[in-house]
């Protein structure tokens, strides 16, 4: 009889403590996205972090931006080869599902409540109509914000195309030489050209070992190319990861 109680009692603490750590977690990852600082990745599903949102009919607007990833190896340049991702996951089948879209690419991915509709709109620069998602609650799978590796690469003339979407300024840490690591600063590129899908930067010529990473929290880029440029085209390409995160997501009031 004593043991029935113990296990009772115990099985009541077990169920009282799950759902109050579940009931602190949704409070606490709720106002860590209001504060519109989380960055947003694509990465394998099993390293998908879950953070609730509650209700989107709360925000009167919900905006990820930058979130793009290339998936198709031929026209590597052409835009129509790139496409922005939204994880998205029901609250009720918790089941993530992909919004993709293989056109030209404007600013990013866009999700607007109207009543129960969440809509899930690409800025484009064809015509585009939105997808909609009949549901009340939905919840993002989002990744925990990574510190930007130091990236090395070896070129003469460091022009780099970054594939992504930028707000305010690029910055990058850079460093020049072999072994100069020590002299690491933060120096402002000369953006050359953007179509918001592709960004063309320009750093001073050097030769040498040019070793950089992004240091302003305004710039989510996901992939870029480094190579050497003339006027007749590209030369020596080679694919790198800029940054780990590719995106933010930010409350629009």
């Amino acid at each position: 009889m004593l043991n029935m109680r113990a296990s009772t009692k115990l099985f009541i603490f077990i169920v009282l403590a799950t759902f109050g750590s579940m009931l602190a977690y949704a409070l606490l990852t709720k106002n860590e996205f209001n504060k519109g600082n989380f960055l947003f990745s694509h990465t394998k599903r099993s390293e998908l972090e879950m953070y609730s949102v509650g209700r989107l009919s709360n925000f009167s607007h919900v905006q990820v931006n930058g979130t793009m990833e290339k998936h198709d190896g031929s026209g590597m340049l052409d835009t129509k080869y790139w496409r922005p991702r939204v994880m998205i996951v029901e609250d009720t089948a918790i089941q993530a599902t992909s919004a993709e879209v293989p056109r030209r690419i404007g600013s990013g991915v866009h999700l607007k409540v109207d009543n129960d509709t969440l809509k899930v709109s690409f800025d484009t620069k064809d015509t585009l109509d939105s997808y909609n998602y009949m549901s009340t609650t939905f919840r993002f799978a989002l990744i925990k914000i990574k510190t930007p590796r130091l990236l090395s690469v070896n070129c003469l003339n460091t022009h780099v195309y970054l594939y992504g979407v930028y707000r305010n300024k690029i910055d990058l840490t850079m460093s020049h030489g072999i072994s100069s690591l020590n002299d690491v600063r933060c120096a402002s590129v000369n953006i050359i050209s953007n179509d918001y899908s592709k960004v063309k930067i320009d750093f001073a010529s050097r030769i040498g070992r040019l070793h950089y990473k992004l240091c302003n929290t305004d710039v989510f880029v996901g992939k870029g190319t480094v190579g050497n440029f003339n006027n007749t085209g590209m030369d020596n390409l080679s694919s790198v990861n800029i940054v780990d995160t590719m995106g933010t997501v930010t409350q629009v009031k």
